[in-house]
């Protein structure tokens, strides 16, 4: 084979490869590769929850290891049409030595009730906000735990988060998942922004998201007496949160750096596929810049 043909045959395989993996990345990105993805996911997860359920019955919450603990925190996870990742959510949170108690509020028509917590059961689906709203008719915890459903802690985060929670956690929004606002286009400052974690160092960040965050009874009085009531920031409670307390107490949010000791789970009816939730979530920005709130990250 003469040069001018094996340069020809390398250069036409390169392009062959290049359209296959450009229309992988073109898959990968679309609804139904996704779905498909975590239909795998869920066949392979649904026996080791069953196993989870029933051992939930004599799992206890696990005990402090390092030194005696002065904050009681109890752990609230929002339950909607994934009941079977519940048993793995659940575990997950009973190896954090840092929280006391954990509630499940099943927003209908979430039905498994879950050993080994609290579940409260509601007859309609009451959106995220509810969770907020339970946490502030809720005494004797110094701090609430929210957690979706379909996420697992791996390990014990207990150090990481501690350390977080008693620097910054009275009068910020902590957490796990971060975003990052383009301020500069106030009409779409969050759909124009990008996601944020943390890998080694505490991060300050615009935003908290709501899959897993971290807040005071202070801030839970804080975000119940604003007038943050409007229908955008009512639906996007999380960004509803981020933005009572840093417009009250002038301070950013901040990310626990832990994503490695976080396992994903099926994320079947999440509300970021449904229609109009970015321009939502845009609109809950706007209002909260109407309502005298600003960026306190320049």
């Amino acid at each position: 084979m003469g040069l001018r043909k094996l340069k020809k045959k390398i250069k036409d395989k390169r392009n062959s490869d290049f359209f296959l993996w450009r229309h992988f990345f073109i898959l990968k990105d679309s609804i139904w590769f996704n779905k498909i993805i975590q239909s795998v996911q869920y066949i392979i997860n649904l026996p080791k929850s069953i196993f989870l359920y029933f051992l939930l019955f004599f799992k206890k919450q696990s005990k402090d290891k390092i030194e005696e603990r002065k904050e009681r925190v109890v752990a609230i996870v929002l339950s909607w049409k994934r009941c079977a990742n519940l048993p793995l959510v659940v575990y997950g949170l009973k190896k954090q030595s840092f929280i006391d108690d954990i509630v499940i509020v099943h927003n209908k028509p979430s039905w498994l009730r879950v050993p080994g917590c609290k579940n409260i059961f509601n007859e309609e689906n009451l959106g995220c906000v509810v969770r907020h709203q339970i946490a502030a008719e809720m005494n004797g915890y110094d701090y609430f735990v929210f957690s979706d459903d379909d996420l697992m802690l791996k390990q014990d985060c207990s150090e990481e988060v501690l350390s977080v929670m008693r620097k910054f956690g009275q009068e910020s929004v902590i957490g796990f998942f971060g975003y990052e606002l383009n301020i500069d286009e106030p009409k779409t400052a969050y759909t124009s922004g990008k996601y944020k974690f943390a890998y080694k160092n505490t991060v300050p960040i615009d935003l908290i998201k709501g899959r897993f965050h971290i807040i005071s009874k202070k801030g839970i009085e804080e975000i119940t007496n604003s007038n943050l009531d409007t229908p955008a920031l009512m639906s996007e409670d999380d960004l509803r949160a981020n933005i009572a307390l840093q417009r009250k107490f002038k301070k950013p949010s901040y990310l626990i750096p832990i994503k490695h000791k976080i396992s994903d789970l099926p994320a079947f009816f999440a509300l970021e596929n449904r229609k109009k939730h970015l321009s939502i979530r845009d609109e809950a920005i706007r209002d909260g810049l109407e309502r005298g709130w600003g960026n306190i990250i320049k």
